[in-house]
């Protein structure tokens, strides 16, 4: 393949998304070590703290693997329309950057619903930390993200949907991105109509699982 000339927009969307991406990183691990730190000191820690804790897990690993890393997981053998500036991967790579960072993403944003109506019932319904002490009351709000997320982002693996965005990092749409609408390019991984049904799933669930909470 021909050496590209690399655009000034293209170098940039590979090298700045590194800087916020180390910056939130290093943020997320002082909050992790601080409540890993009270653990250790057998202190109680509040409900509200430990949903900060669940959401600055996913937020890290997204940080790292999508905003920090971003092209250099991008497979070196793509095509020169849809090249990465510093490609350094491999289809597998791409494939596990795009499935991690959209389960990082779909974990942290349901955890963040999660913390706001945790507040909401402690200011409205005066929710103690005795009531959220219990073993019930925490497996309520910290296992329907995980399921629900593992449940919407494993199955594109099946459909080889994680692919290079065309720009800095890989993510939910079919290789190369030209298929999606324009029907003379052929799709070598994943095709049109699974990304249409998988996004409507996406959106589909996580707009029902946050009106749900909401509601009830």
């Amino acid at each position: 393949m021909p050496d590209p000339t690399w655009s000034a927009l293209q170098k940039s969307a590979a090298i700045i998304p590194k800087i916020g991406g180390a910056l939130s990183i290093v943020a997320c691990s002082l909050l992790i070590r601080d409540v890993a730190m009270k653990w250790k000191e057998n202190r109680s820690i509040p409900f509200p703290t430990l949903m900060i804790f669940a959401i600055a897990i996913p937020t890290l690993i997204q940080s790292f693997f999508q905003d920090f890393m971003t092209t250099w997981m991008v497979p070196v053998d793509t095509h020169q329309y849809q090249a990465a500036f510093l490609a350094a991967g491999t289809t597998a790579s791409c494939t596990f950057q795009g499935f991690v960072s959209l389960t990082c993403i779909m974990l942290a944003g349901l955890y963040y619903t999660e913390l706001a109506i945790v507040y909401w019932g402690t200011v409205r319904h005066g929710w103690t930390e005795t009531k959220m002490k219990q073993t019930g009351f925490r497996v309520a709000f910290f296992l329907p993200p995980v399921v629900v997320s593992l449940g919407l982002t494993v199955p594109p693996l099946f459909y080889e949907l994680y692919n290079f965005s065309g720009l800095s990092i890989c993510q939910f749409m079919p290789y190369p991105m030209d298929c999606a609408w324009d029907d003379e390019v052929p799709c070598l991984r994943g095709n049109t109509e699974a990304t249409v049904i998988f996004f409507y799933l996406f959106v589909g669930f996580g707009a029902l699982y946050n009106v749900t909470i909401v509601v009830f």
